[in-house]
């Protein structure tokens, strides 16, 4: 299929557009990527990561009141911690897990695939913590329980008191493996984040100089499609000045090299229409001198042809006298009748003469004409 010259330009340039089309798009895609990348860091695993932070530094704040009241002596004090506790503590914790576990379902919803396994398992450790901040509860009310009394059992606040260290510590395991495991995750996230920033910008530098490396070859392939123009703008301005012998000999099968073509066919048209025109021009300067040296052979005709009438006359007219004439003697007669008859001789030879140089002048007058009926 062979396209025109207009289609390959149009080509060429929709390749262009399409180049930097497709290196805009990629960046824009990798844009998009980022900012998901950063929002889900920023708005998703850095939350939890302070979430989970709150919750050690709220549990560890738990062990250390749990602590002062297995120390205090005095029963209204411990009576009054434990008030405290149940009030503010369990509810506190249950309600800031509660949180924590929402935030991760909620980040699920708008994260990547490829993260979807980490936070089910975020949300399910949370879910973990706080079956276990139950069993936490329960053994803080016994050893509550406990305490409360105004001689407390030594014996079972000792087992109350095991137990309850026993939970704080799993809880606080817990809540450490959750944090570190949160932190290695926004590192390992930023590194890649950091990684792909710099292989995107690698790529779109590259993809960059590919599209204009594509728009330069387009922009020189066009050049090139479009130099015979050039060459038949110059070959029209001699033909302008009248040269005839301008040939493209522009090969082919678009618009510029048919027109290139047909052309030098109109070149050598004009070039043989010229020789031609040169010819005529000789052939007719050649009659205006043909019909110049007929009209003066007409004009010696006609000037020699009237005397020789009247010599030929007169001449017919001596001969008639001679023949009543007397002559002295035979011989003076033969004389003047030979003068006589070579001077008749030499009017017809005149006359025939004459009479070519006439032919000759209509012969050259019919010549000229002829080549003007021509032209």
């Amino acid at each position: 299929m062979k396209l025109s010259l207009a289609t390959r330009i149009f080509l060429g340039y929709a390749v262009v557009l399409g180049t930097f089309g497709l290196v805009s798009l990629f960046s824009v895609t990798e844009l998009h990527r980022n900012r998901l990348e950063i929002r889900l860091v920023s708005q998703g695993y850095l939350q939890l990561s302070q979430d989970a932070a709150e919750l050690e530094t709220f549990h560890a704040t738990q062990e250390k009141d749990t602590e002062r009241l297995i120390q205090e002596g005095n029963v209204e004090i411990r009576r009054a911690f434990i008030r405290l506790a149940r009030t503010y503590n369990s509810p506190l914790m249950t309600q800031r897990l509660a949180a924590a576990q929402a935030k991760a379902h909620e980040v699920l919803a708008s994260a990547p695939d490829s993260e979807a396994p980490f936070i089910r398992s975020l949300e399910d450790r949370f879910g973990e913590l706080q079956a276990r901040y139950r069993d936490y509860g329960r053994a803080a009310e016994a050893v509550f329980t406990a305490l409360a009394t105004e001689s407390p059992d030594r014996e079972q606040v000792t087992v109350a008191t095991a137990r309850l260290r026993q939970e704080e510590n799993a809880i606080g395991r817990e809540i450490r493996v959750l944090r570190a495991a949160l932190s290695n995750r926004i590192r390992e996230r930023v590194d890649g984040a950091e990684e792909r920033e710099r292989t995107t910008g690698l790529f779109i530098i590259g993809f960059s100089v590919a599209a204009i490396a594509v728009g330069v070859g387009a922009t020189a392939w066009s050049a090139r499609t479009l130099r015979p123009m050039r060459n038949l703008i110059r070959g029209v301005s001699r033909i302008g000045r009248g040269d005839y012998n301008a040939q493209l000999g522009v090969r082919g099968d678009d618009e510029v090299a048919v027109l290139a073509r047909e052309f030098d066919q109109m070149a050598r048209s004009l070039q043989a229409r010229e020789a031609q025109l040169k010819a005529q021009a000789e052939a007719l300067m050649r009659a205006e001198q043909l019909a110049a040296v007929g009209r003066i052979s007409a004009q010696i005709v006609h000037e020699v042809r009237n005397p020789l009438s009247s010599i030929g006359l007169n001449v017919e007219l001596l001969q008639d006298g001679f023949e009543a004439a007397r002559f002295a003697t035979p011989e003076d007669a033969a004389e003047v009748k030979d003068l006589i008859g070579a001077v008749t001789q030499e009017v017809d030879r005149l006359a025939d003469v004459t009479e070519q140089y006439l032919r000759i002048a209509q012969v050259g007058l019919h010549t000229r004409l002829a080549p003007l009926t021509v032209a």
